[in-house]
């Protein structure tokens, strides 16, 4: 996946196609998608770490609708570390990576 750029306390919502090795739409019909921001590997809490349950129709197609607060985002200007986990109906876990979140200075005062 690739690197998330948003403004700092901008709110946004993130379209996220989850698919296998060979492209196949992955279908995420009752799993839940938990997205995890931080500075570091091994900080213990990020700048957020939100679930997204509930996914509607699209689930099939592997898309879901990621909103992101204008509190995730209120953060210090810099890059973090982003990952992306699906849980399925069975509990088994699913990493997404993706290449980062790059949090830029409001240009408004």
């Amino acid at each position: 996946m690739a690197l998330l750029t948003i403004y700092a306390g901008d709110s946004s919502t993130v379209s996220l196609q989850f698919a296998d090795d060979a492209g196949n739409p992955t279908n995420i019909s009752g799993f839940e998608v938990r997205g995890v921001a931080k500075q570091y590997y091994t900080d213990t809490s990020g700048i957020f770490n939100k679930t997204v349950t509930g996914i509607d129709a699209n689930a099939v197609t592997g898309l879901v609708y990621f909103p992101l607060t204008s509190g995730d985002t209120n953060q210090c200007a810099t890059n973090y570390l982003l990952d992306f986990f699906i849980k399925d109906l069975s509990g088994n876990r699913s990493t997404y990576q993706t290449d980062g979140l790059s949090i830029l200075p409001t240009t408004y005062v």
